[in-house]
């Protein structure tokens, strides 16, 4: 029995003492848990306890917020490590030349002062770096090996000082969202990655590491170099590129680039790399003063919009130009291939389809005791032009017959004028066959620093009417209505449609110096376009009344009328049947009942029983309709419903929604508008106080608003 009652003793004794243990446990766990701990206003020194809110200190394993006012500072006076840092808008963290090792995250609104030896240590994976401050004469920062990190789309975080560098070690990985502007980034080794993801810009004014992994392919990512000191540009592919830098910016290696490339100050040198753009989702864009020189320069834009490529300056491929994919628009500027005394080479993929430039000039510099041919080897001889329209490839083709004598170079420029034409009076007698007709879209060429030659030029033109092909000649415009050939008329080739004429044996140079143009010598059996004598589009009523007449047709299908609200984008209102063949003058008209509000664009597309098309000048119609909408009684009485009256929207739906000057909402409907003016009776659920309200009627092109007054 005493046995039992010392066993039963000696159990309580255990399991008070469990208790104690457990509970002194639970107490000294909660007191060493993580603390987050903010700095006083004024600051001092990190060790210090009356530095701090509550007046202890973080250790190891504590996350600190730095909250310092202006000109007060939380200062380092050994090494020290934590786990999250903050350091707030306006406050100040000094780290009085020793290193901060961070585990977590880092978040910098305000200024982290170096003193040119301490590094800030990131020593943890799956963290993030935040904000929008500045990072000053630190030796580094360390992002530690074999961790991931990444810097927010929020961020902006700026390196300033003597010292500007994160020091990537090995198989660390940045993703980088937001924006990081700084000297330099350096690498352990080879196994590194930074990423510049979506929308992010990374800004460097000195190097990039050379053999870890710089990914910048991301849609809308910058890489921006813009250093004072010359700078290489890392070989790798690019979204946007750019080099703001006010000395000179080096290729290293082959780039790609997707989207821009800026060039806005200093030097771009290709030094002997080749330079694409493979964009696929957008046109891209060429940016800068001067002249952009490249050395090789690859165009393979797929977008499927005309233009795929714009250069927004002049242009210069010193050795080869590479024509894969792509329409470009000079927007104005000249293209150059070749420069003085070195060779270059054209290489185009043939289409009719892409590869051309329009709205500018194309120049090819050539070198002395050389044959041109425009169908082989470097073709010196090869013009690419063409419009902004689709299928309309029109090239200038010079040959010669053995070489020219001393180098120089040659341009053209075409410039569109769809569908117009000038009858000659009096006509050219061109080799004992008139000339009667030419058309306004030119061929301008010019010819500078060659001496002699024996030359043949030939252009190309799309989307004229059927006809016979003979009839097509090459002739120059000479202002007026008059007209003149240089030079021997030379078969036309291709189809009266879409002819190549040509003249050959030219040996005068200033000859090559002209306005060029497609021209006919027959009238009635080849016209070249449709004799579109008119066109226009007035306001009638609600309504805009389109007319347009014709002098002439020739396997003319139908004609769309179609209209547009930015002069850019057109959509169909109407078709209307042609008259197939016409040698009298024909008169058409339609009416649009749904014009834009405002100013509506219009233009009149013809098309051909073989598909051809050709598009007429655009007409701008500025519409004064009655009120698109009213509201009636206007005062309105509380408890009573009042009338909206919708015109202009036949057939649509529209939206009506009423709301007070605070933004409430207290009517919201989908209605059907069946009739030219519609009346739709409005009770909006409950009664609606005295007060000015807000009626909003939007459809699929327009938005409206009335104010009614309910008193």
């Amino acid at each position: 029995m005493q046995t039992l009652r010392n066993l039963h003793h000696l159990h309580q004794f255990f399991f008070k003492t469990e208790r104690f243990i457990f509970l002194s446990f639970f107490l000294f766990s909660n007191l060493c848990s993580a603390a987050i701990i903010t700095s006083t206003a004024a600051g001092g020194t990190w060790s210090a306890g009356g530095t701090w809110v509550g007046g202890v200190a973080p250790v190891a394993g504590d996350d600190a917020i730095i909250a310092t006012t202006v000109g007060n500072s939380v200062t380092l006076g050994a090494a020290a490590s934590i786990t999250n840092i903050t350091i707030n808008n306006s406050a100040t963290f000094n780290d009085g030349n020793f290193t901060l090792t961070v585990s977590g995250n880092i978040v910098i609104n305000g200024l982290y002062q170096g003193n040119g030896t301490g590094r800030l240590n990131w020593t943890g994976t799956g963290v993030t770096l935040d904000g929008v401050g500045t990072i000053n004469n630190i030796n580094r920062l360390d992002p530690f090996a074999s961790t991931t990190k990444t810097i927010l789309s929020t961020a902006n975080i700026t390196f300033t000082g003597a010292n500007q560098r994160i020091d990537m070690r090995a198989s660390t990985f940045i993703t980088n969202n937001g924006t990081v502007t700084l000297k330099t980034i350096t690498q352990a080794d080879a196994t590194a990655t930074w990423v510049n993801a979506a929308n992010a810009t990374l800004n460097i004014s000195e190097a990039i590491f050379t053999t870890s992994t710089l990914t910048a392919t991301a849609a809308g990512n910058t890489v921006n170099y813009n250093g004072s000191i010359a700078q290489t540009i890392r070989a790798t592919s690019y979204y946007h590129l750019k080099y703001t830098g006010s000395n000179t910016g080096t290729l290293g290696g082959n780039i790609n680039i997707a989207g821009d490339f800026t060039v806005s100050s200093g030097t771009f040198a290709p030094s002997t790399f080749t330079t694409t753009f493979n964009g696929t989702a957008a046109a891209q864009n060429i940016y800068g003063g001067g002249t952009f020189t490249f050395q090789n320069l690859t165009l393979n834009n797929t977008y499927g919009t005309i233009p795929q490529l714009i250069f927004n300056t002049n242009v210069t491929a010193k050795v080869l130009l590479t024509m894969t994919s792509g329409v470009v628009n000079l927007a104005g500027n000249t293209f150059t291939l070749g420069v003085s005394a070195t060779a270059s080479t054209l290489t185009r993929t043939a289409s009719t389809t892409t590869n051309w430039f329009y709205g500018g000039t194309f120049k090819r510099f050539w070198l002395d005791a050389t044959t041109l041919t425009s169908t082989s080897g470097n073709y010196y001889g090869l013009f690419p032009m063409g419009t902004v329209n689709a299928s309309s490839y029109r090239p200038v083709q010079i040959n010669t017959t053995g070489n020219i004598t001393t180098a120089g170079f040659f341009t053209v420029n075409h410039v569109d004028a769809p569908n117009t034409y000038i009858d000659l009076s009096p006509v050219y007698n061109d080799a004992g066959t008139n000339i009667t007709r030419i058309l306004n879209a030119q061929f301008n060429t010019a010819i500078s620093g060659v001496t002699a030659g024996t030359f043949s030029i030939s252009a190309t033109m799309t989307g004229l009417d059927p006809g016979t092909l003979a009839d097509v000649r090459l002739a120059i415009f000479t202002g007026g209505t008059t007209a003149s050939a240089v030079g021997t008329h030379a078969a036309a080739t291709g189809t009266a449609d879409n002819p190549t004429a040509s003249r050959s044996g030219i040996t005068t140079m200033a000859d090559l110096n002209n306005d060029f143009r497609i021209a006919t010598t027959n009238v009635s059996q080849t016209p070249l376009p449709i004799e579109l004598l008119a066109f226009d589009a007035k306001q009638n009523g609600n309504s805009v009344n389109v007319q347009w007449s014709t002098a002439a047709e020739l396997n003319s299908d139908y004609f769309l009328v179609q209209r547009s609200k930015d002069g850019i984008y057109f959509s169909d209102v109407t078709r209307v049947n042609a008259a197939g063949n016409s040698s009298t003058t024909r008169k058409y008209s339609t009416e649009d009942y749904e014009p834009y509000n405002g100013v509506s664009y219009y233009r009149l597309k013809q098309v051909d029983y073989d598909g051809k098309f050709s598009y007429s000048d655009v007409v701008a119609v500025q519409l004064h309709n009655e009120d698109a909408i009213l509201v009636y009684p206007n005062p309105a009485t509380q408890g009573e419903p009042f009338n909206v009256s919708i015109s202009g929207e036949n057939g649509k739906e529209v939206l009506v929604v009423i709301h007070d000057v605070q933004g409430r909402e207290f009517y919201s409907k989908i209605n059907t508008i069946s009739s030219h003016r519609e009346v739709i009776a409005i009770a909006p659920f409950g009664k609606l106080a005295t007060g000015i309200y807000c009626v909003t009627v939007s459809s699929d092109k327009a938005i409206y608003k009335k104010r009614v007054v309910i008193k």
